[in-house]
């Protein structure tokens, strides 16, 4: 009797043992939970941060897409106004076109494809697709004054004419009169006192740069 209670109180002394070496595993153990459950805590917090970023992302996306399109219709429009626009320029240029013989005609049509070809970038074209009058009803007036000046093309210096004319002449396509603006000296009459006289040139509207051209031609009337 004596032995077996020798051996459980050395069987308990050993347990106890064992439990006081086992506790600071537990202890470890518990750290490593409470670690554990710290990063599912943060994944759980990282994955709504993504989940509303996502959210947020397919919204502005969403609106891309809807501006994409608004954008497209609007360009469809643009294209089709510019397209009406670019027609009803080639219909008055053919009405324009009738009113000179067809050397100049010609010639026009040869300017314009000479200055394409070879980058002429002081080749501004025909006096009439300079302006444009702010009052319809000047428009007989304008005519009137300009007359064939209307037809003269305009040019930055007589260099550049005189390039565009070489060509011309190598390639036999028309005549036309150039209007070099270095080369222009416009010189008008002042304006008269009275209260119902106005300048016809106040009724057209254009680039300042040309404003030795229109001086030239309407600046007396």
């Amino acid at each position: 009797m004596e032995n077996y209670s020798e051996t459980q109180r050395e069987a308990l002394v050993t347990a106890r043992s064992e439990l006081d070496s086992a506790r600071p595993g537990l202890g470890e153990i518990d750290v490593q939970i409470a670690e554990v459950q710290n990063k599912i805590e943060d994944g759980k917090k990282r994955l709504r941060d993504l989940s509303d970023q996502s959210t947020g992302l397919k919204d502005q996306h969403s609106e891309l897409v809807e501006r994409r399109k608004d954008l497209w219709r609007e360009d469809t429009k643009l294209d089709s106004i510019v397209g009406r626009a670019v027609e009803e320029l080639r219909t008055a240029e053919r009405l324009l076109a009738g009113m000179v013989d067809k050397d100049t005609g010609t010639g026009l049509r040869a300017v314009d494809k000479i200055a394409g070809r070879h980058g002429f970038e002081g080749v501004y074209g025909p006096l009439y697709r300079l302006f444009e009058v702010t009052d319809p009803k000047f428009n007989i007036a304008v005519e009137l004054t300009a007359g064939n000046s209307l037809f003269h093309v305009v040019v930055d210096t007589d260099e550049t004419a005189s390039k565009v004319l070489d060509i011309m002449m190598k390639e036999k396509t028309g005549r036309v009169t150039f209007m070099p603006l270095n080369r222009l000296k416009p010189k008008n009459p002042p304006t008269p006192n009275a209260q119902d006289a106005e300048p016809l040139i106040n009724k057209l509207q254009y680039d300042p740069k040309f404003e030795k051209a229109f001086q030239q031609v309407f600046g007396k009337t």
